[in-house]
């Protein structure tokens, strides 16, 4: 399957919904999902409304190749423990509004973000050699008219004649940076030094704080600028740029696995959507890993199929999968392009990525 038809295979799948607040991408953003309709309700736990014919809960069925392993996806309700610790790392200030149109730019046409920086050539970046902070740095930058914010975690013992790979951590709709790195720890941990970690903050667009998921937008500014920003600042291995995004994070890490192909060396996505159909994309293919849970209730399990199904038919990747860990974990390996894509099928968790979700994401960036 090519990835068109790919992206055209769930167009009759459910409706998909993110994390504290319903999402309502734009008409002229057609994920390889169906396009959402509105959803008032902002409890993250609510079978989602769809314009569409099937009812609410029904169980959404893919027109994609099977995945090994897959099952039907089940809207049931995650297990208690899941959606208690979703409460807890949920930002209790997160606006109660009507459904953002999520995939709207924050203005209407071209934003006004000045050029695209440079981050230099593949390799060692500028940024060698010298003497910048370290340690947990809580970080502005400049785009367009806009002062935008961000964490940056560089390792305390930070070596400036070595070239580190550095992984962009986007979070899901409604929380904020520190939540979700403080949601992810096992990923800085498990890297242990070995890398610089960047974790954006997002921007209230339309009542939620949401990734702009335009091809041409506010946040892939935001993400060229800080790319090009710390290669100056710090020693980094520009060619080993990796990024990871859960949830409505997720959508924006398909973005840039599109329009930011060859910035990027792979993505990690769960539970997420994408990419969209509609947008341009550059570079021939991507290194991707693919993670969902047959049961998620708030973007379908049909959505993480089609992605996986996506990033196979973008690598020229044969059907054979070997296993990969963790056991839920199967790897294509057989790919024209030399690259891979790992698929993770959990039977268990809703929307919440598994616990050890940072830990088993690092261990596919340092395979780099």
């Amino acid at each position: 399957m090519d990835p068109d038809a790919a992206a055209a295979a769930a167009d009759d799948a459910e409706p998909v919904f993110d994390d504290d607040a319903a999402l309502e991408p734009d008409a002229g953003a057609v994920f390889i999902d169906a396009t959402p309709a509105p959803d008032a309700a902002p409890a993250p736990d609510a079978a989602p409304a769809s314009d569409a014919a099937p009812a609410p809960d029904a169980a959404p069925a893919s027109d994609a190749a099977p995945a090994p392993d897959a099952a039907p996806a089940s809207d049931a309700a995650p297990a208690a423990d899941a959606a208690a610790r979703d409460a807890a790392a949920r930002d209790a200030s997160a606006p109660d509004a009507a459904a953002p149109d999520a995939a709207a730019p924050l203005d209407s046409g071209t934003p006004d973000v000045g050029p695209r920086p440079d981050a230099g050539p593949p390799g060692p970046s500028a940024g060698c050699g010298g003497s910048p902070p370290t340690g947990l740095i809580n970080a502005t930058i400049t785009v367009g008219p806009r002062q935008r914010t961000y964490i940056l975690s560089v390792p305390n013992n930070y070596n400036p004649q070595r070239a580190y790979p550095v992984v962009f951590a986007w979070h899901g709709q409604n929380w904020h940076s520190d939540t979700f790195r403080d949601d992810t720890l096992d990923l800085e941990s498990t890297a242990n030094g070995d890398a610089i970690f960047v974790w954006p903050q997002s921007l209230t667009i339309q009542g939620a704080l949401q990734w702009d998921l335009s091809g041409t937008g506010v946040d892939v500014a935001l993400f060229d600028a800080i790319r090009a920003s710390i290669a100056a600042n710090y020693c980094i291995d520009t060619s080993r740029v990796f990024s990871l995004g859960r949830s409505y994070g997720a959508f924006f890490s398909h973005v840039l696995a599109c329009v930011r192909r060859t910035d990027l060396r792979a993505v990690a996505v769960w539970a997420g959507a994408g990419p969209s159909r509609n947008l341009t994309c550059n570079g021939s293919s991507i290194p991707a890993w693919v993670g969902h849970s047959q049961g998620d209730p708030t973007v379908g399990y049909v959505n993480g199929v089609a992605s996986r199904d996506y990033y196979v038919a973008l690598d020229g990747c044969s059907n054979q999968t070997v296993p990969a860990s963790p056991a839920q974990c199967v790897a294509y390996s057989q790919c024209q392009s030399g690259n891979s894509v790992t698929w993770c099928s959990y039977n268990a968790g809703g929307h919440e990525p598994p616990l050890d979700f940072g830990a088993i994401t690092w261990r596919y960036f340092a395979s780099f």
